[in-house]
């Protein structure tokens, strides 16, 4: 097993776990690698700043179940580089809350990968309330992992209370995928740079979503829904329910 480095949480034949905790405006932690393996705890409150350069969120069969919450104004986790969420192992959640802010990636291919929700056992991404953000800034792969197809998808991104879902370039599934959930914009804002989805539904219940570029591939398995305003290569004004 490769690891990053840096920080540990939990133990690889799943017989203990821990809990990170960081609260308060001055408090920060910043190291090279996080590798966690199952349930595992991070909370990330009050103004606290996290910082990482590489992760492995759920490592080998015992690393399922890990929750990450970032709950505040000014609270931030901030990852430069790669980010597996669900490396081996499924039923992780992150949750966005409260003004939290979650960032990963750069604009350079080197710093591209967002690999997340790799399984069949449900993850769950939610960013909720007001000026909440999940920001990826690089190429976001789901359902894709070093090249194999992980076939049955069964996961949720949701967006709701104003929150808000960025993704600068976002894969989900690929032929020979079962559809799942991608991304479910409940009551809040999505923008996707370039989007290119094999299985599964968009849903924009309510809020609204923007999509520069669009690629649907998997014929019936790929399905987009929309009661709020969704603009697909466009940037104006819309009615309600309206797809432009």
């Amino acid at each position: 097993q490769f690891y990053y480095g840096g920080l540990t949480l939990g133990a690889d034949r799943g017989g203990s776990h821990a809990k990170l905790n960081l609260t308060g405006s001055g408090t920060s932690l910043s190291v090279p690698g996080l590798d966690t393996y199952g349930r595992n705890e991070i909370f990330i409150g009050g103004g606290a700043k996290f910082q990482t350069y590489s992760v492995q969120l759920g490592l080998q069969t015992a690393g399922a179940s890990n929750v990450v919450v970032i709950s505040g104004p000014g609270s931030s986790w901030t990852n430069d580089h790669l980010m597996h969420f669900g490396m081996h192992s499924g039923g992780q959640t992150m949750i966005v809350t409260n003004g939290g802010h979650f960032k990963t990636g750069g604009s350079g291919f080197s710093d591209a990968r967002f690999s997340a929700l790799a399984n069949t056992v449900g993850s769950k991404i939610i960013v909720t309330g007001e000026n909440s953000w999940f920001h990826s800034d690089g190429p976001a792969n789901i359902g894709l992992i070093s090249g194999n197809t992980m076939r049955t998808l069964n996961n949720l991104i949701l967006v709701t209370n104003g929150g808000r879902f960025w993704a600068r370039q976002l894969t989900y599934g690929s032929s020979g995928s079962f559809p799942g959930t991608l991304l479910n914009v409940a009551d809040g804002s999505m923008w996707i740079g370039s989007l290119a989805f094999a299985v599964g539904t968009l849903r924009v219940e309510a809020g609204s979503g923007t999509i520069d570029q669009l690629s649907m591939t998997g014929g019936t398995n790929a399905v987009i829904q929309t009661l709020g305003n969704l603009y697909v290569g466009h940037h104006g004004d819309l009615g309600a329910g309206e797809l432009r």
